[in-house]
This record gives C-alpha cells, structure tokens and sequence, in this order.
C-alpha cells in the first residue's frame, strides 16, 4: 500500500509530464508558423506598435528581449516585451503573439480584474514553483512523505495561479486575433495560423490547470482508498 506522499507523488507526475508535453507542442507549433511570413510584410514590433497606437496607449513602449516565447507585458513598466525572433520577424506566429501581448495592454487599459488579480500572485507562484519541486525531489529521493506532501502543496498552490491565468490569456487571444482579422493585418487563411499558435499556447495553462485540481482531489482519493 502507497503511503499519502507516494499516492500524491503517482498523481502528480503524469500531471506535470502533461504540462512538459503541453510546452513542447506549443514549441514545435510556433516554430512551424515561424517560417510563414504574412502577407503585409510588417514585423511584430512594427504591429504591436500600430495597434496600441490605434487604441491611444502611445505611453506602452514596444521593447525586444532576450530568450524564446519570452514575450509578456509587463503590467508596472508598461512595456510590450517581445523576444527577438517576434520582435523583428514578420512570420504569423510573430504577429500573432505581438497582438496577443498588446491584448495584455488592452486588458489593463479596460481594468480587465483578472489581470490585475493574476499580477499579484504569478511572483510567488514562480518562487513557489522552484521550491516546490526542490521539495519534491529530495523527499521522493529520501523516501520522506511528509516532505513530498510540502512540496507538492506549494506546488498546487502555485499552480493554482494557472486557474486565474487561463482567462486572462485566452481573453487576450480573443483580443488578438479580433485585432489582426479586423485590421487587415492578417487574412483570413493566416488568422487561422495564428490562432493555432495561441491555441497551442494556451493548452500549457489548461495543463497546468489540471495538475492543480489533480493535487485538489488527491485527498480525496486517499480517503477512498483507506
């Protein structure tokens, strides 16, 4: 019979390989829009400017940053920040995430509140994160339960910051595409595209998602089981 820390342990790992495999597709998805320039030939820096110009946020600068899909924006600079293979590509997948972090501006412009909730807490679920799987490997390692039942508390605790998160990006892609079709920026075919590419993106936090109620229930289980 698994003690509580092996039962938790044997929910969550195929949880978190669900969010290793989410991550991947979203990679091997970007990278195929990657190599399809669109049509009106403008870059994402070029398009994130246009549109939050459109919309009177001239005071949300547009800046490149290292890294691969570290695209955000920053809510307390606000600042557009894209990777450079977005910043300077005019590829779908480029525009696509441009307009998707220019939804981000739009969000905070409108008092979009799940944004704002999110921005308080996505700190301390990054930190809890690192802990928590620290947490996890020693007491999996020294056959600790007490250990992995701690780690993998912080760990859904923090990830529980993916159930705020998921609307808040998938608004933002709504945003997005509505932005891109309606201002000619992409044609129909390449809306398409670029919602792939976002769609893709956010199965990471529906992934997510699930690790967190999978932790939420595993007590649950538990109780069953004695």
């Amino acid at each position: 019979m698994m003690n509580d820390g092996g039962r938790i342990a044997f929910l969550l790992v195929p949880a978190v390989g669900l969010i290793v495999y989410a991550y991947l597709t979203t990679v091997r998805t970007y990278r195929r829009f990657q190599t399809i320039r669109a049509r009106i030939g403008l870059t994402g820096a070029q398009v994130a400017r246009q549109l939050l110009d459109q919309h009177g946020l001239h005071d949300v600068a547009v800046q490149e940053v290292r890294g691969v899909l570290s695209d955000r924006y920053d809510l307390r600079a606000r600042i557009v920040r894209l990777s450079t293979d977005n910043y300077r590509s005019t590829s779908i997948a480029a525009l696509g995430i441009a307009a998707h972090e220019t939804g981000h501006a739009l969000q905070h412009t409108d008092g979009y509140r799940p944004l704002t909730f999110r921005a308080a807490f996505i700190l301390m679920a990054e930190l809890g994160v690192l802990i928590a799987f620290a947490l996890l490997f020693i007491g999996l390692l020294a056959r600790w339960p007490e250990m992995v039942e701690v780690g993998a508390a912080l760990f859904t605790g923090a990830v529980l910051c993916s159930l705020i998160t998921l609307p808040v990006e998938l608004n933002a892609s709504r945003r997005a595409l509505v932005l891109l079709g309606a201002g000619g920026y992409l044609t129909d075919r390449e809306v398409d595209g670029a919602k792939t590419v976002l769609r893709a993106a956010a199965w990471t936090y529906v992934a997510a998602a699930v690790v967190a109620l999978v932790h939420v229930l595993s007590p649950i289980v538990s109780r069953g089981d004695e």
